[in-house]
């Protein structure tokens, strides 16, 4: 678009109108760093133009799936189409919880195969994380945690009022403490444990990004990932410690997981060159010590990720994981440049 300018008056003297159609944007097409809905053009001083053609990326869009340790997959009934994130199975695997991007956390029955809100209209609520009795789901809204009756009886009620706490991550499992990733001042993630009627406190800080905490089922160690060596790294770490931590992953990873013996640990691995990613998983003990085995790979899966939560769970049997698949029709990539000689003669001719 453009529309004619007085740059002595500061003013817009005359009506916006088109001068490139079809033009490519950056929005929808990647990250929140490059989805910037910046148009991708550029024009030089003697005013020649270069675009990229193609118009809009179309949004994303998903849908909720089971997936086995083969990878196979099965859509879950009765699921809306949507963009969804973060889904998380209650304790008893009867219930699944989702944020629906732009429209709150709803929950899915399993056996029923029916749809219900968290609330009426909260659409600030996202990436919900179960209490270990699965009575309540505690989730991040305007950058703080709260946690809510999972039947939407009662208020919600906050869990945390400092700020900086963009999504939960898993609860001990007595449920007295939650672990959480929360943003530093220079604009990093540090894992912070957050207990019921305490002050939240830090518990892993490094220059780098910590983030997607996960505790054993036993409660004797917190796995999370962190990229402080230059890329994501799954480690695992003594709880209350202190103690050594120990490296998970080989060859980078994150979105850590345990299975409900807490036998195995799942995690997923860097992006591939199709854009899909490995889901890998390791053999563990936790007592006397941590121990493990070298990675093996699933599967592999391209589903949305989430910056600080993890985007899958795993069944009470660790047999099969919900996640989410791209439903979204993908245009072909950008593969040339237009370019037009003398632009701004044709400018000023229709936008005057």
């Amino acid at each position: 678009m453009a529309a004619p300018f007085d740059p002595n008056r500061g003013e817009i003297t005359g009506v916006a109108v088109p001068v490139v159609e079809s033009l490519r944007q950056a929005i929808n097409a990647g990250g929140i760093q490059s989805s910037n809905a910046a148009g991708q053009f550029s024009f030089s001083a003697s005013g020649s133009l270069a675009y990229a053609p193609g118009g809009i990326f179309p949004p994303e869009s998903s849908r909720l799936v089971w997936v086995d340790r083969s990878g196979n997959v099965e859509p879950l009934a009765g699921v809306p189409a949507g963009k969804y994130l973060g889904p998380r199975i209650s304790p008893d695997g009867e219930r699944v919880a989702v944020w629906k991007f732009t429209s709150g956390i709803w929950i899915y029955n399993v056996s029923a195969t029916t749809w219900s809100r968290l609330g009426s209209n909260e659409t600030a609520d996202q990436l919900p994380v179960w209490t270990p009795d699965g009575k309540r789901l505690s989730y991040s809204s305007n950058d703080n945690v709260h946690w809510k009756l999972s039947d939407s009886s009662g208020p919600s009620e906050p869990l945390t009022t400092q700020g900086g706490f963009p999504s939960p991550g898993v609860w001990t499992p007595d449920g007295q403490t939650l672990a959480i990733a929360r943003g530093t001042l220079e604009g990093a993630l540090d894992v912070w444990l957050v207990p019921l009627g305490g002050e939240p406190r830090p518990f892993i800080e490094s220059p780098g990004a910590e983030r997607w905490p996960s505790f054993s089922p036993d409660g004797a160690w917190l796995a999370y990932g962190s990229d402080e060596t230059g890329r994501n790294e799954i480690y695992v770490v003594p709880v209350p410690g202190p103690g050594s931590r120990a490296q998970v992953s080989t060859e980078g990873g994150r979105e850590p997981a345990w299975s409900r013996d807490g036998r195995e640990l799942f995690y997923r691995g860097p992006e591939l060159a199709d854009g899909s990613r490995s889901m890998l998983v390791v053999d563990v003990t936790t007592r006397p010590e941590f121990t493990k085995s070298t990675p093996r790979e699933l599967f592999r899966w391209q589903g949305s990720n989430v910056a600080t939560s993890t985007g899958y769970d795993v069944t009470p049997d660790g047999q099969r994981f919900v996640m989410t698949a791209d439903t979204r029709e993908v245009p072909p990539p950008v593969t040339e440049l237009h370019v037009v000689l003398n632009w701004f003669d044709e400018l000023e001719r229709v936008a005057r």
